[in-house]
Order: C-alpha cells, then structure tokens, then sequence
C-alpha cells in the first residue's frame, strides 16, 4: 500500500510569523485518503513559560539539521503533538489567549466536569500547573464542603427553579444546564484526575435522584418534573455500590432518629413521626432542616427546643460522616 499524501494545515489563529518551532497533530482524512499535518507556528520561550515539561524539553540539545530523528518544515524543527486536535488548540489557548472562554469557567454549570475534561488532561499531562490548578479549583468550588455552603447553594438552585430570570444572574444560552449540577460526570472526573474533595456532595446529590431522570431525557423535557437528574451511564460498578451503600446507611440514620423521637416533658405534644418519614427517603438533610416548620404549632417549647437541637446535631453528624457513608475511596496522594 503506498503512503498517504500528507497535507499541511496551519492554524490560523496559532501562525505567528517569527515562530521558532511548529507544534502539530496528525489526522487522518478518510474523504480522500490523505493525512492532515495541523500546524501550530508558535514560540518556545512560550510554552517553557507556561509548561514544565516543554520547558524541559527545549534544554535538550537539538539534533543537527538533516538528522533522521528531525522533522523540517519551512525552516522550522516540528515536534508532534499525539493528543486531540480540539485539546491542543483549548490549552495553546490559554496561553495565547488567556481571556478565551477555554479558560473563562462559569460557576454552577453541570456540563463543566465533560468540557474541561480534555483540557484538564492535556494540561497534567505537560505540567501545565497554573492551568490545572486553576481547573480543579473551579470543579471544587462547585461541590459544596461545608454544609452551610451546601444549605446555600441548595436554596440557590430552588431558587433558580422558581424564578430564573428575576432573583439570581443567569445565561440564557445555558439555562437547560444551570438548574442542578450533575452529579455523576463530577464524580467520573474526580476518580480520574483525584479531587475527592467533591465526592461527598456529589454522592449525597446522586442519592436524591430518582433512577428514572436521565440527564439526557430530563434535557428534551421527557422528564419534566424532575429537575435533578444524572449521567448514570457514567457510572462505575463501583461508584453505584456506593450509592447503595449510601442511601442503606443514610435510612438506617434517619429511622433511628424518627424512632427517638418522643415527648421528652410528658406533656399532651402529639409528633407526628409519619410526616417526618414522608421527607427524609430522599433527602435526609433537607428534611432536618425543615423540621422548625412540622407540626411546629402541636408541640410545647421544651420539645420543639429538644427536637431542633437533635436535628442541627444530626444534620452536622451526617455531613461529616458522609465518606463514611457512602464507603468513598480513600484518596491518594
């Protein structure tokens, strides 16, 4: 079989005229058999600037000219870049274009986790350390770690669900993904790249969403009643063991509370368990919180006194032991 014509292309965005190296990804062109060179004419002292490993790189002595290992094109040593087209582009970018929307992450968006994902590799991958830092504390920043920040942030997406144009600042070209984030892509890129500071939250999200919402359907309006939903098919076997785990541990909690739950001055209090039982199926923490507006009215001071205080206690119990709970992975340094 001969070789295939090699086409070379140049980026237009990345041709600089006193580039000093030629950065490319290869592709093949099924129309009509040939292979795409994709040229980036950029400058070295650039990507040492930003990247530890092509500042590495270019200390190495270059081969003399006319050497079997260099590549030559217009004058120029080409070094290939064996990565995705669109992730090279994303991360050379960044460091031409630093105000690009490649860098620019909006807050509280549940697609983040799937278009930051190749740029988040290409930049581990040749150290670009600001740039991933940069990324992961975004991804963090979404997932609540405290549970005042995640009372917060759960009374925003009510919020946004009642009145999303009025109460709290909102794009409209991504209003179908800022109602909820989502939470199984979030815990597909914190195994991948070891941000275990999200998984807490994000389990404790999936475990509120009915099996029935796909992410996908909820999106078409096939679901419309739901406005939580998941990429389930982006989970593991594992990921959804501890699901079970989860949702098994976080019921065994909360009927252990319902069940202690009495008068405790042996007055005429009636409390009435079965509206608790009704709310904490699937959001324990949710159901706590409103306990200060259940029956409030049919129940004397020192018991709603009692009951409140359990509850804030429990709720704190539950947040911290959430690990625990879901049987999460250790994380590795």
């Amino acid at each position: 079989m001969e070789n295939p014509t090699v086409v070379y292309k140049n980026v237009d965005k990345f041709c600089f005229d006193d580039a000093n190296i030629i950065l490319y990804v290869q592709q093949d062109n099924p129309e009509d058999h040939t292979v795409i060179n994709h040229l980036f004419r950029v400058h070295k002292a650039i990507l040492s600037l930003h990247s530890r490993a092509f500042g590495s790189m270019f200390l190495v002595p270059t081969p003399p000219v006319g050497c079997h290992s260099q590549q030559i094109h217009d004058g120029l040593l080409m070094c290939p870049m064996f990565d995705d087209l669109k992730d090279v582009t994303d991360l050379l970018q960044t460091f031409y274009y630093p105000c690009s929307s490649a860098i620019i992450i909006p807050p509280h968006v549940s697609d983040t986790p799937i278009r930051l994902r190749g740029l988040l590799h290409i930049a581990r991958k040749y150290q670009v350390d600001r740039l991933y830092e940069h990324i992961v504390t975004s991804i963090k920043a979404d997932w609540p770690q405290t549970l005042p920040r995640w009372d917060f942030m759960d009374a925003m997406d009510i919020e946004r669900m009642i009145k999303p144009h009025t109460t709290i600042p909102w794009d409209p070209e991504l209003e179908d993904q800022q109602k909820m984030l989502e939470p199984a892509a979030a815990i597909h890129i914190a195994h991948e790249f070891n941000i275990p500071e999200i998984l807490p939250a994000a389990f404790y999200h999936l475990a509120r969403i009915k099996i029935s919402c796909d992410y996908d359907e909820v999106r078409q309006n096939l679901c419309p009643k739901s406005e939580h939903a998941a990429r389930w098919g982006m989970l593991t076997w594992e990921d959804l063991a501890c699901l079970l785990h989860g949702k098994e541990e976080m019921e065994s909690i909360m009927h252990d509370f319902v069940g202690r739950t009495r008068c405790t001055s042996g007055c005429s209090c009636k409390w009435q368990e079965s509206r608790l039982a009704m709310d904490y199926e699937h959001d324990s923490l949710k159901a706590l919180r409103n306990i200060a507006s259940i029956e409030a009215c049919k129940m004397c001071w020192d018991c709603r006194r009692s009951l409140l205080t359990r509850a804030a206690a429990q709720r704190e119990e539950i947040w911290s032991r959430l690990s625990e709970i879901f049987h999460l992975p250790v994380a590795t340094p």
